[in-house]
């Protein structure tokens, strides 16, 4: 069975974005330093799950001479009526439903990007096996939060931690 592996970072305080949605923080205490495992990750993935506000950042904002996860599908998960392309899947439906199929069809791992909006109702159901954060050593004081405030605790076991260039990138599956 697939997994679905929530791969995201976040400012010191939780947030994955600035109050202007921004996420020009994102790197750390060297911005020259790019040294990481984002290229082993995206290796195991064939299909990247997102929300329209993260796309739009994803595809115009943050390289938009060249499409991130080009050669992967990504399900955009929007109310907005946009179309769909042969590799950019628009999904104004349930995104529970979407994972639970996808789990279960063959296939690479499923990357889970964000935001909120699209994480929670993933978490709440227990469809996320894998947590991937990144702490980025800024406090914006302000901003996206990662999760939403929820009145139901989610416990993880920790599978690993290592730091490189000040970030620190912490590795948990569901208990």
């Amino acid at each position: 069975m697939r997994k679905v592996i929530l791969y995201i970072a976040m400012s010191l305080d939780g947030y994955i974005a600035d109050q202007d949605g921004k996420v020009d923080f994102l790197y750390g205490n060297d911005p020259s330093n790019t040294s990481g495992d984002y290229d082993e990750f995206i290796k195991q993935i064939d299909t990247v799950i997102m929300g329209n506000t993260t796309y739009k950042q994803v595809r115009y904002e943050l390289a938009p001479d060249h499409y991130m996860y080009e050669g992967l599908t990504s399900y955009i998960i929007t109310r907005s009526n946009l179309a769909s392309d042969e590799k950019d899947i628009i999904y104004h439906n349930d995104p529970v439903e979407l994972v639970k199929r996808l789990k279960n069809e063959p296939g690479k791992n499923i990357f889970l990007i964000g935001g909120a909006e699209v994480i929670e109702p993933l978490l709440n159901e227990n469809l996320i096996d894998l947590f991937q954060i990144y702490i980025i050593p800024t406090i914006l004081g302000k901003g996206v939060k990662l999760f939403k405030e929820s009145d139901t605790e989610k416990r993880l076991q920790h599978l690993r931690s290592w730091t490189y260039n000040g970030i620190v990138r912490l590795v948990y599956i569901r208990k």
